[in-house]
């Protein structure tokens, strides 16, 4: 089995351009090994045959690359389900949700909606995990990274891996 920083970092050298059609590959590809490296409170499932469902927001969000990841794969036992919104308002029943740059003006907002619901918030607009997001996507030269808020996690009852977490930039979120 291929350890963490392989399967991501082995993908993110891969990748010249910091947007396009590699970066939205690149972003599905952590999103597909996020969900590897987080455990959910067992009552986010209805069933232990739940499948786990990503909720991608956005006018087109990532262009369809974690459809293309995810086909015929599952993850921690449970088949993956993606479901795309237009607004994070008709979104429910997320354990993944990734909100797609500009997908909402006020991300503070949207992310009262899933406070402590068991949601891992992943978005890709600047200071998305320092207003209460558990991940966010950012740009690091040409290279597509990502960081975590690790209080933001635990205020959902998630619990990251210590291998995922070593690979991110921890932020805090803004008044703590």
């Amino acid at each position: 089995m291929l350890g963490l920083a392989t399967l991501l970092i082995g993908v993110a050298h891969g990748t010249k351009a910091a947007e396009g059609p590699e970066s939205d590959e690149l972003k599905a590809a952590y999103l597909f090994n996020f969900a590897k490296f987080v455990a959910w409170p067992e009552d986010r499932f209805d069933s232990a045959s739940a499948s786990l469902v990503f909720c991608m927001v956005g006018e087109d969000p990532l262009n369809g690359a974690l459809g293309k990841i995810t086909t015929g794969r599952s993850v921690q036992g449970r088949e993956i389900e993606i479901q795309t919104f237009a607004s994070p308002d008709a979104a429910n029943s997320c354990h993944i949700l990734f909100l797609e740059n500009g997908a909402s003006a006020q991300p503070t907002e949207v992310l009262k909606k899933y406070d402590g619901g068991g949601v891992l918030t992943v978005g890709e607009s600047e200071g998305f995990a320092a207003v209460g997001g558990v991940a966010n996507f950012f740009i690091d030269g040409k290279k597509v990274r990502f960081e975590i808020n690790k209080q933001a996690a635990q205020d959902q009852g998630l619990k990251i891996s210590s291998r995922l977490l070593k690979l991110a930039r921890i932020v805090s979120t803004e008044g703590n």
